[in-house]
């Protein structure tokens, strides 16, 4: 099997995420992950009820999940290599970055 993959997402751990993707995929896959800042999971507010926030963030902890990260990832499937990895630095507010 061969091909691409775009994707956008709010990843947890992402310094874990390339692990994650060979692991996940049964070809070999060559790609790069563009992450923004960390969030820390304990300020992560995904929603405006306080409660529920609360009981989301504890959630996070009881995962191991101590950040979460705007993502954008590149991928090719079927290449003669398996090689994810994070491409340079952490940018602030990776999805508002229109010029990025």
């Amino acid at each position: 099997p061969t091909g691409r993959l775009s994707f956008v997402a709010m990843s947890p751990n992402v310094q874990e995420l390339p692990g994650r993707i060979s692991e996940w995929c049964d070809v070999n896959t060559t790609g790069l992950v563009f992450s923004g800042t960390p969030t820390p999971a304990e300020r992560y507010q995904p929603t405006s009820s306080g409660v529920e926030t609360s009981r989301y963030q504890a959630a996070l902890a009881n995962m191991g999940i101590t950040s979460l990260s705007e993502v954008v990832g590149v991928m090719v499937m079927g290449g003669t290599q398996k090689k994810v990895s994070i491409a340079g630095e952490a940018r602030p507010e990776l999805w508002a970055d229109h010029s990025f």
